[in-house]
């Protein structure tokens, strides 16, 4: 049975008045007038998980809620519509389970969701996504993604970073270390001093803001706000000239697939510069997926990659050499090309650190060019001397002896310079391979736990990577580097890897395709969500948890049928005694059809049902209808009741005495009696208004008929429908009066219909009638009916008379030319025309006729005309004169 009509309009118009307007939703109408179904769209932040399994923001997800049969008993269905990466989100389904109830509103849940979107609520048990769980609780500094507040979304989206950084849409990106509002100053005005080299001074102090106008759209930040090419030391850094790469413009999808294609995300990453990202996924596209521009976007991709690793290894070579300034130099050319090269952060802070701790010291110090002047000037001064003819030999001699001796004193010093350099480059080496050993150990480290999480292309990327850091390290750490070595191969040839780069992921000791175990991993997690609200006796979350793990069972193939039929089986009870659990909800607040509906439907469930009390169970649910057909039908006659609609008031009343007798419940004498009355009472007034209409529609037969049963009915059962006996016989005298008058009327009707066709016989039968009941009814002696006795009688005597006339005539018809002839011998039979015989008048005992005729023959018509007179005492007939 569908949701009322007047339900779902009423939930039409209150999502209509409460989010019309609202820029953060958009919500359209799908299935059915009213509608069942809506499509919300939500223009939140959150995140989803693209194709290479990283975590991506994105601010448009779209979501499906359907309004189900036996809603608010079962909550609405709500699916996404859109990636979303969330622990209450299923590809199939969103967990509301705890928070939907009967109070609840599709409006409330409209913007619950809103709020599980933008990460400001989530589960942290029986999560959908245990991936999604992990994320959220490992990232929990970055929720929530934005705020959604009384169905109110905001554009604006706010970072923290210290409490001092904010990004707004449009607006410059500032970074403040300090709390105060102070005039912000570009980084080549920041003061160098000493102390500020120390970490937590960084921090301590309040340091001048740093603004960078945000030119290349990149929307997200980290901590490389912290490093520079300020020289700290005093050295001067070349500047670095980076090629801008400007992503092609991509011509609107016309052909493509702009359901799973998203273009403008593609157009981000290479403004963003997230050119290794970028190239992973224009490689997963299917060829179905192409788009215009994808081609130029794969080549400055590729260009971009291939720059950023001549950069990288022209880094590692001068990190090898022992020039670590340089080495930065070349990570930050490849950072610039690639912003998400691969460790590249992690190499520019470590060759940071060797540079502030080492300096550039295989490189020879440029000679100042102040020097090679003052060298220029000594010489000249030099040669004017010489010219002295007075100068002695002997001056030249000490000269010599003097650099000689010096000479000989600086020959230790430069020894020790040169231990010092030495041990300087072994600690240089050891401190570069210590930083490799510890990239590659932190890379293999992501490896697994990427591993863990089944994102198995990006784990063979960061174990390739270790691997190839791993086999860099020279010198120093080889056992160490032998061990990680081994472990990292062990892992990229382990079988969860090789499976699962195959497409398979391991479950019960099998491995078996990603779509199967996903299949399966959904179903089980449904299932298990069923079972607990199931033992928990929460049956409708048990039963919408239970439907989900069917549909997708249905949808998909692999699960195990026997876990199908197990689910199968618990979905029917759980439905059956929801029913039943609403059903005595309903018969509690006097809901009678609510309650008989779903006891009903309960009942129906209950025979494909196997537990083991199911006779008890039957017994009860039908005790529970025959108490509810009492109150039905007991309600409904008093409604009739009230209206006189005698009909209805007795089908209803007697179908409650039904009840009331088959309810075990309801066997009271009381209620019993009580519906007998009402039974007999219904009938009685029932049957007088059939009789009233009969007689005032002059059907006479009919209202003696109904008159004479409610005459029965008040014999047999006066004294239980009235208490007063005075006024039981004083309804039954009225009812017997009636009657009488009816059968009064119909037979006098009936004897002068008889009259009037000369048939006297049967008019003074019904005349003799009418004296018989009334001498027969106990209202004789009452005028009224006396004086219909008298006038009963008169009507017998002038229809014998009637009826004696008749005869009489008859006769003289029928004997008319012999009497005729006998008497006007002259006359032949053949001459006499158009007799006539009629009653003249009574002389005495005597009936007068005159006999008339016509004869014809002798001339001229002759009209011939003779008495005749009956003896009513001897029953003569005899010529009658005048003169007698």
């Amino acid at each position: 049975m569908a949701t009322a009509t007047k339900q779902l309009e009423a939930i039409y118009q209150e999502i209509s008045e409460r989010f019309s307007g609202n820029p953060g939703i958009s919500i359209s109408p799908l299935d059915g007038d009213p509608p069942e179904k809506y499509e919300i769209t939500y223009h939140l932040v959150g995140v989803y998980k693209d194709d290479s399994g990283e975590i991506q923001e994105r601010d448009n997800h779209v979501i499906s809620i359907s309004i189900p049969f036996g809603f608010p008993h079962f909550p609405p269905s709500c699916k996404p519509r859109s990636p979303i990466f969330h622990p209450d989100f299923d590809p199939a389904a969103i967990c509301i389970g705890d928070f939907w109830e009967k109070d609840r509103t599709i409006s409330d849940l409209i913007e619950h969701i809103g709020q599980l979107i933008t990460g400001q609520i989530f589960s942290t048990s029986n999560a959908f996504n245990e991936e999604a769980l992990n994320w959220y609780q490992s990232n929990s500094d970055r929720l929530p993604f934005g705020s959604f507040d009384s169905g109110e979304a905001s554009d604006d989206l706010t970072l923290d970073f210290d409490d001092s950084l904010e990004q707004a849409d449009g607006a410059d990106l500032t970074i403040g270390l300090g709390g105060e509002d102070e005039p912000s100053e570009v980084l080549d005005d920041l003061s160098y001093e000493p102390s500020s080299l120390e970490p937590d001074s960084l921090l301590d102090e309040t340091p001048p803001d740093l603004e960078s106008t945000a030119d290349d759209g990149i929307d997200t930040l980290d901590d490389s706000f912290l490093e520079t090419d300020y020289d700290f030391l005093g050295s001067e850094q070349p500047e670095t000239e980076t090629e801008e790469l400007v992503p092609p413009e991509l011509a609107e999808d016309e052909g493509g697939d702009s359901d799973t294609v998203d273009t403008e995300r593609f157009q981000l990453m290479a403004r963003q510069k997230r050119f290794y990202e970028l190239d992973s996924e224009l490689a997963d596209l299917a060829s179905h997926q192409d788009f215009p521009g994808r081609e130029a976007l794969a080549s400055q991709a590729s260009d971009a990659l291939l720059k950023a690793r001549d950069f990288y290894n022209e880094a590692t070579e001068f990190e090898h050499q022992g020039s670590p300034g340089k080495a930065l130099d070349a990570f930050k050319k490849a950072e610039a090309a690639v912003s998400d090269y691969p460790g590249i952060a992690e190499d520019i802070e470590r060759t940071s650190q060797a540079k502030e701790l080492l300096g550039d010291w295989t490189e020879s110090p440029a000679e100042p060019e102040e020097t090679e002047a003052s060298e220029s000037e000594a010489t000249e001064s030099y040669e004017e001397t010489i010219e002295e003819p007075e100068r002695e030999t002997t001056a030249a001699r000490t000269f010599f002896e003097d650099a000689a001796q010096k000479t000989s004193k600086a020959v230790p010093f430069a020894i020790g310079i040169a231990v010092v350099i030495a041990l300087v480059t072994l600690g240089g080496y050891y401190y570069l391979n210590t930083s490799k050993y510890r990239k590659a150990e932190k890379q293999f480290s992501n490896c697994q736990t990427i591993l863990k999480q089944n994102r198995f292309p990006e784990a063979q990327r960061q174990c390739q990577s270790a691997l190839e850091v791993a086999k860099g390290i020279q010198f120093f750490k080889g056992g160490d580097r032998d061990q990680l070595i081994e472990q990292i191969n062990k892992t990229l040839n382990s079988q969860a890897l090789v499976e699962g780069l195959a497409g398979k992921l391991p479950l019960d000791g099998k491995y078996l395709p990603k779509k199967v175990v996903e299949t399966i991993t959904q179903f089980r997690r449904f299932k298990s969500e069923g079972d607990k609200n199931f033992s928990e006796d929460a049956w409708q979350q048990a039963a919408t948890s239970y439907k989900q793990a069917l549909d997708i069972a249905q949808k998909n193939k692999g699960v195990d049928p026997e876990e199908v039929f197990a689910v199968t089986e618990n979905l029917k009870l759980a439905e059956f005694r929801v029913l039943y659990r609403s059903g005595n909800e309903y018969i509690d607040i006097e809901e009678w059809v609510l309650a008989t509906n779903d006891l009903n439907q309960a009942l129906e469930r209950l025979e494909t049902l196997n537990i083991e009390n199911k006779v008890e169970v039957v017994d009860s649910i039908t005790a529970k209808l025959s108490e509810i057909a009492l109150a039905t039908s007991k309600e409904k006659g008093d409604a009739a009741y009230g209206t006189s609609d005698w009909d209805q008031a007795l089908v209803h009343y007697k179908a409650a005495l039904e009840s009331a007798k088959d309810s075990s419940k309801n066997d009271d004498p009381a209620v019993i009696g009580e519906l007998k009355q009402l039974v007999i009472k219904t009938e009685l007034y029932g049957t007088i208004r059939k009789g009233k209409e009969a007689f005032e529609g002059s059907k006479w037969d009919e209202a003696i008929k109904d008159y004479g049963r409610a005459i029965d009915l008040l014999d047999e059962h006066g004294d239980t429908i009235f208490k007063d006996e005075t006024s039981s016989e004083e309804n039954r005298k009225i009812l017997a009066r009636v009657k009488l008058q009816a059968s009064i009327i119909r037979d006098k009707q009936d004897a002068a219909r008889f009259l009037k066709d000369r048939k006297y016989t049967k008019a003074i039968e019904k005349m003799d009638s009418i004296i018989a009941v009334i001498t027969a009814s106990e209202f004789r002696n009452e005028e009224e009916f006396d004086a219909v006795v008298k006038d009963a009688r008169k009507s017998i005597d002038q229809a014998n008379t009637s009826l004696l006339l008749e005869d009489k005539i008859s006769y003289l018809e029928e004997n008319f030319i012999e009497l005729f002839t006998t008497h006007y011998t002259v006359s032949s039979p053949e001459s006499l025309t158009e007799p006539t015989v009629s009653f003249e008048k009574r002389v005495e005992d005597k009936l007068l006729f005159r006999l008339q005729c016509v004869e014809i023959g002798r001339g001229r018509p002759l009209r011939l005309a003779m008495r005749y007179a009956h003896d009513l005492n001897s029953g003569e007939w005899s010529f009658y004169s005048s003169s007698q």
